[in-house]
C-alpha cells in the first residue's frame, strides 16, 4: 500500500495576553492638595531613611510635577540602579501638576504581568497619600484611564514573521546590528491605536535577564481610551484592534511569484509600506497571494478571556473589592516591608 507524503506542519502558536502598562489620572478637590502633599513627603522621607538616600533621590520635581516617584508593589525596587527594576511591578507616581490644566495625580502601573495583589498594594498606597478621604476619590468614576498596553506574545521569533496593521498610514523598522529586524512601529496620527512589535529575545540580552519563557516576540498595542475606569471594560472593544493586525509567515517575502522589487522592499521595509508603494490594481493582486502565508497566532477568543482575567485582578485596585483575607495579609505584608 503506498504511503502518503505526510505534510509538515506551520509549529503551535503558544499566546499570552495582559496589560504591559496601565496609566491613569484622578482629579482631586483643591483643599485635599495640602494633605496629600504630606503624606507624600512622610513616604518620601521613610523610603529615604530605609534606603540610605537623600530625599531628591527618591523624588525629585520633572515632566511638569513637583513629585516624581516610583513605588514597589510585590517585590522590593532599587531607587539608584533603574535598570535593575526592568520588568518588576511598581507604581509611577506623579503629583502636585505645575499647570492647573494638568491633573493633582497621575499615576502608571507596569511590570507585566501584574497579579492581583500588586493592584491591592497600588491602592494602598493610594490610600496611604490621600489618606482619610480616600474612599471618596479612589472610586471607578473618578479615576480616568489615559493609556492602555495590551502585550499579546507570541513564541515564533520576529525574524520568522510579517506584521502589518491595516489603515496604518505610517510605519517605521528598526534592526539590529547583524541586520535582522528587532522593533516595528504602526501609526496613524491622532488614533487611539498605534500598535509596536519588538523581539522579546533581543529585550532580554540587552538588559541581561532569563530567557527560559517560551515567548520570542510581543506585539503591544497601545490604547488611548481616555474613559473613566468604570467603563473601561466596555470601551476596551477587541475585535476593534485584533482585526487590523495581520500575521504572515516570512516565507512570504520568498514567493518567486512577486516580483524581485516587491520581495526585497516588503524583507527591507515590511508589508505596510510595500502595499502602500503599488498602484490599486497591483496591490489587489498582492494582497489575493498574500492570503495563503497568513497566520492567526493571536486569536480574538483567546484575548478576550484573557482580558477578563486581567479586569478581575485590575478589580483591587478599588476600596468596594474584597480581597481574599489570606491574599489581603500577604500584601499588607509587602506593604509594610517597603515602609520598615
Amino acid at each position: 500500500m503506498e504511503q502518503k507524503e505526510s505534510v509538515p506542519r506551520r509549529p503551535t502558536h503558544k499566546l499570552r495576553v495582559g496589560f504591559d502598562k496601565l496609566t491613569a489620572v484622578i482629579h482631586i478637590a483643591s483643599d485635599l492638595h495640602e494633605q496629600v502633599e504630606r503624606n507624600l513627603r512622610e513616604i518620601i522621607t521613610t523610603l529615604a531613611s530605609k534606603h540610605g538616600l537623600r530625599g531628591n533621590q527618591i523624588s525629585s520635581p520633572k515632566h511638569g510635577y513637583q513629585y516624581n516617584l516610583t513605588l514597589p508593589l510585590s517585590e522590593e525596587l532599587s531607587h539608584t540602579d533603574k535598570r535593575a527594576n526592568l520588568g518588576k511591578p511598581k507604581l509611577f507616581l506623579q503629583v502636585k501638576n505645575r499647570s492647573e490644566a494638568r491633573p493633582f495625580i497621575r499615576f502608571e502601573l507596569s511590570g507585566y504581568p501584574l497579579y492581583k495583589g500588586d493592584y491591592y498594594i497600588a491602592r494602598r498606597w493610594l490610600e496611604i497619600i490621600l489618606g482619610t478621604n480616600s474612599k471618596d476619590v479612589i472610586r471607578g468614576d473618578n479615576i480616568k484611564i489615559t493609556r492602555v498596553d495590551i502585550a499579546h506574545d507570541l513564541s515564533r521569533h520576529i525574524d520568522e514573521l510579517h506584521v502589518s496593521f491595516k489603515r496604518a498610514m505610517r510605519s517605521l523598522v528598526f534592526y539590529n546590528k547583524y541586520g535582522i529586524p528587532e522593533t516595528l512601529y504602526f501609526s496613524v496620527g491622532g488614533v487611539a491605536f498605534k500598535l509596536c512589535v519588538y523581539s522579546l529575545t533581543a529585550r532580554r540580552k540587552k538588559f541581561r535577564q532569563v530567557d527560559d519563557d517560551g515567548f520570542a516576540t510581543r506585539v503591544e498595542l497601545r490604547n488611548r481610551p481616555n474613559c473613566m475606569l468604570s467603563d473601561f471594560r466596555q470601551e476596551l472593544n477587541v475585535k476593534k484592534y485584533i482585526d487590523r493586525i495581520e500575521i504572515f509567515d516570512r516565507e512570504l517575502s520568498a514567493d518567486p511569484t512577486f516580483t524581485k522589487l516587491v520581495r526585497a522592499h516588503m524583507v527591507l521595509h515590511g508589508i505596510k509600506p510595500t502595499l502602500q508603494l503599488l498602484e490599486p490594481k497591483e496591490r489587489r493582486k498582492v494582497r489575493r497571494l498574500m492570503d495563503k502565508y497568513k497566520i492567526q497566532p493571536i486569536d480574538a477568543k483567546d484575548v478576550n478571556t484573557a482580558l477578563k482575567m486581567e479586569f478581575r485582578k485590575l478589580q483591587a485596585l478599588l476600596p468596594e473589592y474584597q480581597m481574599p483575607r489570606l491574599w489581603q495579609l500577604s500584601a499588607e505584608q509587602e506593604l509594610q516591608a517597603h515602609l520598615t
